[in-house]
């Protein structure tokens, strides 16, 4: 069986168990399981982590717009008293 194809990109950390080698030494079901629970909770990190740094990313997007949207109004509301 061929290894599968990753599209020139480097394989992320926690993906797939790598298919055993010939002639090493297979893990035990156990082992195995456990260290697929591993490289999971590793993924679920990690997409916190990411998940963290878009949500503060978008709450500072937020303020600014705000305050733009208020410099945007007090400029018409001084554009009105002048006339």
């Amino acid at each position: 069986m061929p290894a599968p194809q990753n599209n020139g990109q480097a394989p992320r950390p926690g993906g797939p168990l790598p298919a055993p080698t010939p002639g090493a030494p297979q893990q035990s079901g156990l082992a195995a399981l456990v260290e697929e629970a591993e490289a999971v909770r590793s993924l679920l990190r990690e997409a916190h982590d990411r998940l963290g740094r878009l949500v503060a990313a978008l709450k500072e997007q937020r303020k600014q717009a705000r305050a733009v949207q208020a410099a945007v109004a007090s400029l018409r509301q001084l554009q009105q008293l002048g006339r």
